[in-house]
């Protein structure tokens, strides 16, 4: 019985990783939002120079739909389209030097 213990849980750490992977790389999208959080509380920060399409991914896949980014923060157009055809809105915060 033991073994056969091991073995579930080891296809269960390939199947998480597997569609970890799937997620990162923009097959799967994540729905879910984070329990007791309303739209506006589910939000991100950019802390980059240059905002890429793959960071705009990574915020969307976890449910994240409004980003908030440096005051000169340079926006590939990759992202742009990305956040336009998802739905995330990306903004300048106004303190940011």
């Amino acid at each position: 019985m033991r073994k056969i213990e091991n073995r579930m849980l080891r296809i269960e750490d390939i199947c998480i990783t597997v569609i970890e992977r799937l997620i990162r790389q923009g097959y799967l999208e994540w729905k879910r939002k984070p329990d007791g959080k309303t739209e506006e509380e589910m939000e991100a920060k950019l802390d980059k120079h240059v905002i890429l399409e793959k960071d705009v991914k990574e915020i969307g896949n976890s449910g994240i739909r409004r980003a908030a980014v440096g005051k000169k923060a340079i926006i590939t157009d990759l992202a742009k389209e990305y956040a336009d055809k998802k739905g995330i809105v990306i903004y300048r915060e106004e303190g940011d030097l």
